[in-house]
């Protein structure tokens, strides 16, 4: 037929038929609203001729071309120009490349980094190189560098003391391809100096990559504290509402443009809807991190007074180790934090307080997990920068496959509880600090 047919005034109206060669972008399928914003879902884009194409397709001149080639997808192009303002003020320099996950993220550029080149003789290099990697990093970056890569011929070489620039040092070798820090880390929350570890990274001639999933470019900004590359999930704080999943890698705009180049084999990429669930939420990034920040700093500070507690691992108390740097390198601690739970005979004056005794269990501490989330007002779920707050238990979830050796080492024992602080109003915040402190109360008298 020639078109599609509707009703004006009770009289039919042709519309006309869509066409891809005066479309924007070329689009083959035409743009849908998703969330009032108009949003390419074509994973196909035509070219005026087949020279242009040709030229697409050799890298020689700029263009969508199909899902995961040349420039993309136009929303996703969109959110990685928007990410790249977050993290920079530095945007003329700096380009983003946004893919599936985070995960995906760390993959793909890990694997770039550690690749081997062909050499001018036609020969791919021998070497196995590695990275030197903080020891402390979230549980599937664990996992990845120590099970994963070995199985690549690449090698990851850990780093127990990230705040010691002579323990980076002495982990370097002449196969060392970069450095990778992950500040705040999951999930104690610890801060480590980004500038610091910058500095050693340029001292051997190395780049620098900071996971900064949990921060955020709105509280703190790696690129302009000297690291060359930031990596993160989106799907945590950037994305804020749990409705998409997505990873970035940003960095300096002819990185990005080989980096973008390579992915054009595995094409992890993001679904142009999920880029729009992104930019959505980096409308309102800055206010959710800064309550999300207020509530945890609350939260720590109620939980280190209670006698169930042994420790709380949160940069912005003002007793922690890192306070000082946390609050020169972020303008907030984030959602983040963990806690460790003891146990103990009670104490005769108050029967709900126990001694200072032994650390709890796994089994101790995952009683105490379900008591805090059965009534349904704080989720048992694994993620980051929700609205709600959520409580696990990390050595038997998301860091469960890290060898119990290391991950004791690195301070995620049996009995810590790793907290994610919604962004709740002060009235929805009250009703959890209540939660927490009346499950302490109820779980220290199961140790009369």
């Amino acid at each position: 037929m020639g078109g599609d047919v509707s009703l004006r005034g009770g009289s039919p109206v042709k519309k006309k038929p869509y066409d891809w060669r005066t479309a924007e972008h070329n689009a083959v399928v035409p743009p849908i609203r998703y969330r009032g914003h108009k949003t390419h879902v074509s994973v196909t884009y035509g070219a005026p001729n087949a020279r242009t194409l040709a030229r697409r397709f050799a890298g020689e001149e700029p263009g969508y071309i199909y899902m995961g080639m040349g420039e993309g997808n136009p929303t996703v192009r969109e959110f990685e120009r928007m990410i790249v303002a977050t993290e920079t003020g530095k945007v003329d320099e700096y380009d983003a490349y946004a893919c599936a996950t985070g995960n995906s993220a760390i993959h793909m550029l890990t694997e770039f980094m550690l690749r081997k080149k062909m050499g001018s003789d036609g020969k791919r290099e021998e070497a196995r190189w590695n990275v030197v990697s903080s020891a402390y990093v979230y549980g599937g970056t664990f996992n990845f560098f120590n099970a994963y890569l070995p199985q690549l011929d690449m090698e990851c070489r850990f780093v127990d003391r990230p705040d010691d620039p002579k323990a980076w040092s002495a982990a370097l070798t002449p196969e060392t391809k970069f450095l990778f820090l992950e500040t705040p880390a999951n999930p104690h929350g610890t801060v480590y100096d980004i500038t610091a570890t910058a500095h050693i990274a340029h001292l051997h001639g190395l780049p620098l990559v900071v996971d900064n999933t949990i921060a955020t470019g709105a509280l703190q900004r790696p690129l302009d504290l000297g690291a060359d590359v930031v990596v993160l999930s989106a799907t945590k704080g950037v994305g804020g509402h749990s409705t998409a999943g997505g990873g970035v890698v940003i960095a300096k705009k002819e990185f990005i443009r080989e980096f973008r180049a390579m992915m054009q084999g595995p094409r992890p990429v993001m679904d142009p809807r999920a880029a729009v669930d992104m930019m959505i939420g980096l409308s309102d990034l800055g206010e959710r991190m800064w309550r999300h920040s207020a509530n945890a700093f609350l939260l720590a500070t109620m939980l280190k007074g209670h006698p169930a507690v042994e420790n709380v691992f949160y940069a912005f108390l003002p007793e922690s180790p890192g306070h000082a740097l946390a609050r020169k390198q972020m303008l907030g601690g984030g959602s983040l934090f963990s806690f460790t739970l003891r146990r103990g005979r009670t104490r005769p004056e108050n029967p709900a307080w126990p001694c200072v005794a032994d650390p709890a269990s796994v089994e101790d501490s995952q009683r105490f997990i379900d008591m805090l989330t059965e009534d349904g007002l704080i989720p048992l779920a694994v993620h980051i920068a929700h609205d709600k707050t959520l409580a696990t238990h990390p050595a038997s979830t998301s860091h469960a496959k890290v060898p119990k050796p290391s991950r004791e080492q690195i301070g995620i024992t049996d009995n810590m509880i790793r907290v994610s602080v919604g962004s709740e109003s002060p009235r929805g915040f009250a009703k959890v600090a209540r939660r927490f402190k009346g499950t302490l109360d109820a779980w220290a008298k199961t140790f009369k």
